[in-house]
Order: C-alpha cells, then structure tokens, then sequence
C-alpha cells in the first residue's frame, strides 16, 4: 500500500495542506520566495503550515534559503539502467573503470531546488566510464541522470536520463567525463533555468575553471614538461571547448559542483551506472563518430561569442544589474580577475598544466563547489 503524502506550502499562492504534488505545484511554481514540504502526517503538514518547528519525523530537513521539491520514490539503479535500454554491466572479467557498487544504503539525493532569485533551478549528474581506461581495447561510455524526472514524471526532463557509448578513437574516462557534461548541458529543456552540474571528475571542473585561460592564451599548447623540450597540445581541446561552448550560451552560465565519487551519494551512484552500462554497448562505427570541436571562437578570432555576450550583458543592466554582475551572468572574467587567475598559475609549479590528464586523483575534495 502506497505511504499517503502530505503536502504543506508555508509561502504560495494559496498556502495549506495538499494531497498531491500537482496541487502543491500550481501554489508554489515560479513563485518567489516559495516554501514548501512533504510530510507523512497531516498532523506534521498542518504545523509547518502555521511555522512550528518542523518534527523530526517530517520526510523533508527544512530550508529557509531556497525553495526544494520533494524527493518522490525513485526507481532501483536496475530499473533505471534497463529502462534506458542498457546492456548488462561487464563482470569481473571484463570489468568497467570506476564501478563500485555500494552494498549499504545511499544517502539521500540532495533535494533538487525549484527556484533560485525567482528562477527554476535544474539538477543533473554526470558521470564518465573507460573499461582498461588508457590501454589498447579501452571503452569508453557517459551517463546523464536527472533527479527531478524520477521525482516528476510529468516534468519536462523526465525520460532525459543518457546511457550512451562514447565515440571516436580516443575511449579515456576523462574524454567521458566532459561528453557527459556536454550532453547534459545540451539535453536540458528549459533554456533559461539556471543548471546545476554534479559531477566527481576533478579534471573536468579545472579544465574548464582553471586551465582553460591558460591554455587559450598559450593557443592551446601545454608548457614544456623538461627544459628544452617542445610545448605540447592540450588533450581533449575538442571537448573542453565545446563544454566551454555550451555552458557560455546558455542564458544562466551552469554552475560545476564536485560530488566525491563511490560515496554513497544517490545521485552520482546513479550517473555512474548510466556510464558503466553506457561503456558495455557496442562501438560506435567510424561513420557515425561527430565532430565536436566548436567553430573558432571568441578568445580565438571570432566576434560572435562576444556579440552574444555583449546582448546578455546589456538585457541585464538595463534590467537594473550593475555590469560587474552582467558581465558575471555572461560568463566573462573581469580584468582584476583574469589577472588573479594569472598570478595564482605563476605561484603554482610550473608543470602544472602538464597534469597527467588521464588521472582524476588527487585531491579528496567533498562537496566542493565552483
């Protein structure tokens, strides 16, 4: 027997108690300042409607700062990856980079949030997998998985979850990683939401955070690892730019958040099965591979980028924003930024934009957000 629901809006258009999420949603969708939780009790429901303390047995932790959506039943990661049409996971023999099934319980999926300075805020997590990851045979594979659709069956990102096979001849988990974010970038419905991108791959958040402005200064050439020796091209240049690409035209430039991998996180456990099932199909003919480098773009010669830019940046001061805060919305670091950037590489080793860009160890950062 279904657990019954209740569902209490705080601050909506009609504030009380609701039996269903539709309801609840006509109160509370795109209004600002929204509140709103799903309780057990009608009991539990009726005293956050009238702003007493949330009981301890309430299915929701309160939030003061931003609006969050229930978190409904979500379906088994062996019903998600045979609902997207995945082949079996690989057994030992054959087993697939970065696959680590959790025995015990997962934590709680982050609650997806609704609406952020009245805006619709879309999670996603990513993931990247390369069976015999940088040896000759390797396969490589990406998973997309949207939270909100397993929660909301009639939201526009339901059916969007992505188990594919990675294409082209270079099948490396980082080559993975950034065509999961691209893909998830790509597939979201709602162009101007503001997006949230989960994933655990450190190299994809510095390449394109960090290393990025300097490699375009450098045209995309890495510092010579010896003394003497010549510069060398940047890996993945096709995919970072075009990461690069699609998170600049987006009106809300997405926002990269690292999540520890194989940490029991709902989320992240799910992208990566998505990936994993993704490496397990079959190679994509040499045919049907894409090209996926950009046109040349703004840093490069190309005005258009910064035409685009330009449009973004007057729509948001002419809406009252100052220019530091457009120029941020469009995705452009100021001088005194770029400069900060700049001094911090000079700081750093000086091999360091010759990291070994097969490799996402290192740091063990939890949670940490750019």
């Amino acid at each position: 027997m279904a657990k019954a629901s209740f569902y209490a809006v705080q601050q909506g258009r009609k504030t009380g108690v609701f039996r269903t999420w539709d309801e609840c949603k006509q109160q509370v969708d795109h209004f600002p300042g929204a509140r709103y939780k799903k309780f057990s009790s009608n009991e539990e429901a009726e005293a956050f409607v009238r702003g007493e303390a949330a009981p301890a047995s309430s299915s929701l932790a309160a939030s003061s700062s931003s609006l969050k959506r229930p978190r409904e039943e979500q379906a088994s990661p062996k019903e998600l990856v045979k609902s997207a049409g995945a082949a079996p996971l690989l057994g030992a023999s054959g087993s697939i980079a970065r696959c680590r099934l959790a025995s015990s319980p997962t934590q709680p999926l982050a609650e997806s949030e609704e609406t952020e300075d009245g805006v619709r805020v879309i999670e996603v997590y990513t993931d990247g997998a390369s069976s015999h990851n940088g040896q000759k045979g390797a396969a490589a594979g990406y998973g997309v998985y949207w939270p909100e659709g397993d929660e909301d069956q009639t939201s526009d990102v339901h059916g969007l979850n992505v188990s594919e096979r990675l294409d082209g001849e270079l099948q490396t988990n980082n080559r993975a990683e950034l065509m999961a974010l691209i893909k998830a970038v790509q597939l979201c419905p709602d162009k101007d939401a503001k997006m949230t991108l989960y994933t655990d791959s450190q190299y994809a958040i510095n390449a394109i955070t960090v290393w990025q402005h300097a490699w375009r200064r450098n045209k995309w050439q890495r510092r010579p690892a010896k003394a003497g020796s010549g510069a060398s091209p940047v890996l993945n240049k096709d995919l970072i730019r075009r990461l690069e690409h699609e998170m600049a035209s987006r009106l809300h430039r997405p926002k990269l958040v690292y999540v520890k991998g194989h940490n029991r996180n709902h989320g992240n456990e799910m992208a990566d099965r998505l990936a994993v099932a993704g490496a397990a199909k079959a190679a994509i003919p040499r045919d049907m591979w894409v090209e996926h480098e950009p046109p040349v773009s703004d840093d490069e010669g190309s005005g258009g980028d910064r035409k685009r830019q330009r449009t973004v940046i007057d729509l948001w001061t002419k809406a009252g924003v100052s220019v530091e805060k457009a120029r941020e919305k469009a995705g452009i670091l100021l001088p005194q930024a770029e400069e900060k950037v700049a001094a911090a590489e000079a700081e750093k080793d000086k091999d360091v934009l010759n990291v070994a860009e097969e490799d996402d160890g290192g740091v063990d950062w939890d949670q940490v957000e750019v």
